[in-house]
């Protein structure tokens, strides 16, 4: 029984999270639509454009997983869904190092990295 509770411990942290690296601008462009499933989010924030930038998924738990990702940015993620430990990187400078809880189906936006024409945010979810 203690094997069975925790084997569906493991599986209820195991799953695919995707990352978005997304630039939003106070430029009329309306939301990618690579970012669709959530536009509703998105338009809550006080952008009025959202373009995607870059996107790939990591297995987790993760071990130390490492994504290149456009412009530069990094990002290396390690641990479960419920206790994630992540760093954003630009051309190996720390911006962000926090530890998060992900719920599946429920977008998480971090950053808010200023760029010239407006910021980059880092959009994950498991699913």
């Amino acid at each position: 029984m203690a094997l069975a509770l925790v084997f569906g411990a493991c599986l209820a942290n195991a799953g695919i999270m995707s990352v978005r690296l997304v630039h939003a601008t106070d430029a009329e462009g309306g939301i990618d639509p690579g970012l669709s499933d959530i536009a509703a989010i998105l338009s809550s924030l006080r952008f009025e454009s959202f373009s995607l930038l870059d996107s790939d998924t990591v297995q987790l738990p993760a071990e130390d997983a490492r994504i290149r990702m456009a412009q530069g940015y990094t990002l290396t993620c390690a641990g479960t869904q419920d206790d994630l430990a992540i760093e954003m990187n630009h051309n190996g400078q720390v911006l962000l190092k926090t530890t998060a809880t992900l719920r599946r189906g429920k977008p998480l936006i971090l950053g808010g990295f200023p760029t010239r024409e407006g910021k980059i945010v880092l959009v994950l979810k498991v699913e």
